[in-house]
């Protein structure tokens, strides 16, 4: 038609071209599996990896197996990462391992090397998400249960079924039946040389008088039964029926010098609906002998244990009587936080360095960075195992000894001994403990977790 413009059909649009499948990637590896005496360590590697560590990894690959593998760098013949994996795989007697096998230049393993574990810090945690992870989390390490609380406290997660087992106010598990039993009522052992260990009544003056051989102590910490609530033993069933008379009778016969200090550690009972204070009748007593209620602190547990406590809220916490007769300042041991701060005038401070302070009001440095612990000891509950596949009703972690032995620097005296824990902290620390175990079984736990720990055992007289 006159006048009107014929359409022409838009240009066809070129076809679109596939993509080229991507080369393999540098440093490609193969799985294998080889002997870990074949892994050569590399002289390069700038991680230490402490005993917790070790520890906590032979559990996990005793519990689930190897569920990762060593980088071993073909060319250079060396390990890359992996090195904590093949001491644990060498010390289980493991004849292979999954390897990751590459070929890598020197300067790349070397740039491998350094970055892995910076790479894998960066990465930021999910709260939610490890908190829902962390609740289908079940072991029965106690090294793994230490780790995955520090992932979960290190997140600001309140961990919530990490710990295997628990130091409840409640009954807890009755441990298998064991079988014969190193020790005996009357035994008297000295451990790593310096340590002592009777197995016998605290309250027989006899008993401690054997045990100290002559010697005193500045500190008593010891966490004796709280009432009925735990199997502490067929030895021990009958002192515990009258709790007032045990504890009179045990400290009675404490081995203190005239500024000793005395920490008590003490649950909460309930009986048909009610908290019970037991502890008023002793504590009046222990006033009556003169020793004065100097301190009342509380150790914060960490979260609630799980369970039905009959409406109440799970309980987190225990608590600590610290007795004297003298005063003795604690030692500065605990490290102050950055930041604005008080000296020990009063006046505020601000941080200049890794050691100095200056005060705000006249500028003037001074050296103040530490401070005396405060009255709520923040440490995390052990379980009922004591990393040596051994069980006690009541094991408290290490941790919680240590704040007392290193406030008052001093050998230290634990009338209930139970599973070891306070010879364990005060050897760690350079200390001498004299300790009390009326139950042959307990005292064997004491044994092996010395051993566990590198220390000789010895009868006296046997």
């Amino acid at each position: 038609m006159a006048g009107v413009m014929a359409k022409t059909k838009p240009a066809a649009k070129p076809p679109k071209k596939k993509p080229t499948p991507p080369a393999d990637p540098p440093g490609a590896l193969r799985l294998e599996y080889r002997s870990p005496a074949e892994l050569a360590e590399n002289p390069l590697n700038w991680r230490r990896h402490p005993d917790t560590q070790l520890s906590a990894l032979s559990d996990v690959i005793t519990e689930v197996g190897w569920a990762g593998a060593c980088l071993f760098n073909e060319r250079t013949g060396r390990l890359i990462d992996g090195h904590a994996r093949r001491k644990v795989a060498i010390e289980q007697g493991c004849e292979k391992v999954p390897v990751l096998v590459g070929d890598w230049s020197e300067a790349d393993e070397a740039k491998i090397l350094a970055t892995l574990d910076p790479l894998a810090a960066m990465a930021e945690a999910d709260a939610a998400a490890l908190d829902a992870l962390l609740r289908d989390v079940k072991t029965g390490s106690q090294a793994v249960a230490d780790m995955l609380t520090g992932l979960a406290e290190g997140a600001g997660v309140i961990p919530k079924d990490v710990t295997p087992g628990g130091g409840g106010d409640e009954f807890d598990a009755t441990p298998e039946e064991a079988g014969p039993t190193r020790t005996a009522v009357g035994d008297l052992w000295v451990i790593g040389g310096k340590h002592r260990l009777i197995v016998g009544d605290n309250t027989d003056p006899e008993n401690v008088r054997r045990l100290m051989d002559g010697k005193t102590v500045g500190l008593c910490f010891t966490s004796p039964p709280y009432g009925q609530q735990r199997d502490y033993g067929e030895a021990a069933k009958e002192k515990v029926q009258d709790w007032h008379a045990l504890m009179c009778g045990t400290f009675a016969n404490l081995p203190m010098d005239p500024a000793g200090q005395v920490l008590v550690n003490l649950g909460l009972i309930h009986r048909e609906g009610e908290w019970v204070p037991y502890w008023d009748e002793w504590i009046g007593w222990m006033r009556h002998q003169g020793w004065r209620r100097f301190g009342w602190y509380v150790w914060d547990q960490g979260s609630g244990l799980p369970g039905d406590w009959c409406g109440r809220f799970a309980p987190s916490f225990e608590f600590v009587w610290h007795f004297n007769r003298e005063t003795v300042k604690p030692l500065h041991t605990v490290p102050k936080a950055e930041g604005s701060i008080r000296d020990r005038t009063g006046d505020a401070c601000m941080r200049l360095g890794a050691e100095r302070t200056q005060t705000a009001s006249s500028g003037k440095a001074s050296l103040n960075t530490h401070k005396i612990p405060d009255s709520v000891i923040r440490v995390q509950r052990a379980s009922g195992k004591t990393g040596t596949g051994d069980y006690h009703p009541a094991v408290y972690p290490v941790a919680f000894p240590t704040v007392a032995l290193e406030c008052w620097p001093s050998d230290v005296y634990d009338p209930f001994l139970g599973s070891g824990t306070t010879l364990i902290a005060a050897h760690r620390l350079g200390r001498t403990c004299y300790g009390c175990e009326l139950e042959p079984k307990y005292a064997d736990v004491v044994l092996r977790r010395s051993e566990a720990e590198g220390l000789t055992v010895e009868k006296v007289g046997g």
